[in-house]
């Protein structure tokens, strides 16, 4: 189990410092509706790559790395640990495959666990990477912007 959950979790690593950049863009360009006033007006993924890098910086693209990784190892490898004990507790025999049934109860059985723990981290990177949106005072770090989510 552990190295699954390690291997899962690298992969993740990997994946997030390249998808990074464009999962802030995508929340950028998705507040800046009308209703949500960021200050931005992105004509397209590259006029928003372009805005974010003259504004913050290199490091603008890459905000909410911290807590993106506090998701993505734990749902890649909690789903791969998680399924593999549902699927034990569902198709206790050894010696045959799981029937399709059993694969699907455990895929979902560990989807949903993993979604349990995940949807609270994953709250805390979108705020930090949305934090422009709200001209409130803003906590800086991790820890700062899961503390002020706890205390509203």
């Amino acid at each position: 189990a552990c190295a699954q959950f390690v291997a899962a979790g690298t992969a993740a690593v990997v994946e997030l410092s390249v998808m990074q950049p464009l999962d802030v863009v995508k929340t950028r360009m998705h507040l800046q509706g009308a209703d949500v006033r960021t200050g931005d007006n992105f004509a397209g993924t590259l006029a928003a790559i372009r805005g974010i890098r003259s504004t913050e910086g290199l490091v603008g693209l890459w905000r909410g790395f911290v807590p993106g990784l506090c998701v993505v190892i734990p749902r890649r490898g909690f789903k791969f640990v998680f399924y593999d004990r549902f699927i034990s507790l569902l198709w206790p025999r050894k010696d045959a495959k799981a029937p399709f049934a059993h694969s699907m109860a455990a895929g979902a059985l560990a989807g949903g666990t993993e979604a349990c723990i995940i949807t609270p981290l994953e709250c805390v990177k979108i705020a930090m990477q949305s934090e422009k949106a709200s001209g409130a005072a803003k906590p800086t770090g991790t820890v700062a912007f899961a503390a002020a989510m706890v205390r509203a």
